[in-house]
């Protein structure tokens, strides 16, 4: 009952050290680009504020990925969507959604998120590049002149976007097969010990129906062979004594082989 009990848990709090890193690092990454905003000053304070707060919305929102995916989905969106922040909660979304089901809905999904990871690496790619995430760690050439601006063409922050989408949308797919296989093989394992079950009862009922059958041969000869002796004692037990004793012995005997 131990082990069984502590397989039941296993599960829940594996999802729950999920969950809680989801939280953390969605959490961290909102932090890091609020860091990263307000230093390169690129946009107004109000803008990366709101996404700040929204971020951390999102991040907290994550909690109920599993239960509410759509609905989390689209509450992460509204940061990147629409404000100067990361769209880390929305990927994770994302894999909740394409885990939890296969519909035509997924395509617009990860259509959206898309969308929202290429507004937020937009953002990132035009701070000055030692705020960039794109472009963090760049030698620049002249460290007492101004920070660089962005220098990174249109279509990388899309780029990436597009992979990260890709590689969520991958990932969840192969984990939603893995657990479909999972399931497959428990209905088969449960399906496997029925069908032994069953076949068990089959033999045990073939057993007791041949035990009957043979209990049925062997009284039957038995009364057979006590009729027969009964016939005789009807007919010639009169003239002589011996021999109905001698075959009420026989029939006394042949009864009890019967029971036997």
């Amino acid at each position: 009952m131990v082990t069984s009990a502590q397989g039941l848990r296993r599960p829940v709090w594996r999802r729950r050290a999920w969950t809680t890193a989801a939280v953390t690092l969605s959490l961290f990454c909102t932090l890091l680009t609020l860091g990263l905003s307000s230093d390169s000053k690129t946009v107004p304070e109000w803008n990366f504020a709101l996404g700040f707060v929204l971020g951390l919305v999102a991040a907290f929102a994550l909690v109920w990925r599993h239960s509410s995916p759509w609905t989390v989905l689209v509450v992460t969106l509204l940061g990147p969507l629409l404000f100067s922040t990361d769209a880390t909660a929305a990927l994770i979304a994302l894999y909740a959604v394409v885990k939890s089901e296969r519909s035509g809905r997924l395509a617009g999904a990860a259509g959206a998120v898309f969308f929202a990871c290429g507004i937020s690496l937009t953002y990132d790619a035009h701070r000055t590049r030692d705020n960039s995430v794109l472009t963090m760690g760049t030698m620049r050439p002249d460290d007492t002149a101004p920070k660089p601006m962005w220098e990174v063409a249109w279509w990388i922050p899309w780029l990436v976007a597009a992979a990260l989408v890709t590689v969520v949308v991958v990932l969840a797919l192969l984990e939603q097969t893995r657990s479909q296989l999972t399931v497959a093989e428990r209905v088969r394992d449960r399906a496997t010990a029925k069908t032994e079950s069953i076949h068990d009862e089959m033999i045990r009922t073939e057993e007791r129906t041949r035990i009957a059958r043979d209990m049925h041969d062997t009284l039957a000869a038995g009364l057979s062979r006590i009729s027969l002796f009964a016939g005789a004692l009807q007919v010639g037990g009169a003239d002589d004594p011996q021999k109905t004793a001698n075959t009420a012995a026989m029939i006394r005997s042949t009864a009890h082989e019967s029971l036997d």
